[in-house]
């Protein structure tokens, strides 16, 4: 759902600037990339370092079973759950080592397996709709945008 809303976003902002932006790569960061090269900057915003964090651990989820061997991002993966920066700094002092961190590295027969619970999915939702209400805000920003109240579903960004 999160890609699809990038897209919206960055179709929208190509017709905004009278561009036809196609960027690289795909899903995701084809999205970003448009936007980026339209003049947003997609990784100066509050909720980046997560989304970021959320993207390299979905990846490894998919496209490795969780296989941290399997994974391009392996280091990346250990320093994030290590230093628990997939949190916000709020949510890493409110949830303690205690609470299991919703994010742990697994020893298993096929070698060391992300592992995640059902309290981080929801966490990263929240992360995500943040973060493309950031993203949002700098298209109306850039583009003047009209303002839209409540309306998720609308073709229009905001």
């Amino acid at each position: 759902m999160f890609e699809v809303y990038l897209f919206l976003l960055a179709r929208s902002a190509n017709c905004a600037a009278s561009a036809s932006v196609h960027g690289g790569g795909q899903g995701t960061q084809k999205a970003l990339g448009i936007l980026r090269q339209l003049g947003i900057d997609t990784s100066r915003t509050e909720r980046w370092p997560q989304v970021d964090a959320a993207l390299k651990i979905r990846n490894c989820l998919m496209h490795a079973s969780g296989l941290l061997e399997e994974s391009r991002d392996k280091d990346e993966l250990r320093r994030l759950v290590k230093s628990r920066s997939y949190f916000s700094p709020a949510h890493r002092k409110r949830i303690t080592e205690r609470d299991g961190g919703y994010v742990a590295i697994v020893q298993t027969s096929l070698g060391e397996r992300l592992q995640i619970t059902n309290d981080y999915s929801w966490l990263v939702g929240s992360y995500l709709y943040s973060y493309y209400e950031e993203l949002c805000n700098a298209g109306q920003m850039k583009f003047g945008w009209p303002q839209t109240e409540g309306e998720p579903d609308s073709e229009l960004p905001g």
